[in-house]
């Protein structure tokens, strides 16, 4: 069983003028790490990877903003999400679950399909 979630990091105020941008419909700024920005992909996973750190690993995959949480039962999947959770909260990251995968048997992931008795 798995869960796949999609994250978001949010970026410093006093970084967001940098990455403005105009439009024809006005001038725009992010408030979170936009993808496609030098580095931001280098920088954003080492944020995860700090975050996550001691559970990566143990049924817990994070690969840049998708995170993987396998376990062989509902009890252990649902302490292992709220592991991650509580992480994602106490870093303030945004959730994107409309995006996630639920109570899946297998996910695919970097092109691969993992999961019970898959990888």
């Amino acid at each position: 069983l798995s869960y796949t979630i999609k994250v978001n990091v949010p970026l410093e105020e006093e970084s967001q003028p940098l990455t403005a941008f105009v439009s024809k419909k006005g001038t725009f700024q992010y408030t979170v790490v936009p993808f496609g920005v030098k580095n931001s992909l280098i920088v954003f996973q080492r944020i995860m990877d700090q975050i996550f750190a001691g559970i990566i690993g143990n049924g817990v995959s994070v690969y840049i903003d998708d995170i993987v949480i396998c376990a062989n039962n509902l009890d252990v999947l649902f302490e292992r999400l709220k592991q991650v959770l509580d992480r994602c909260c106490a870093e303030g990251l945004y959730l994107g679950l409309k995006k996630g995968e639920y109570l899946k048997d297998w996910v695919k992931m970097l092109g691969y399909l993992v999961g019970e008795l898959v990888l």
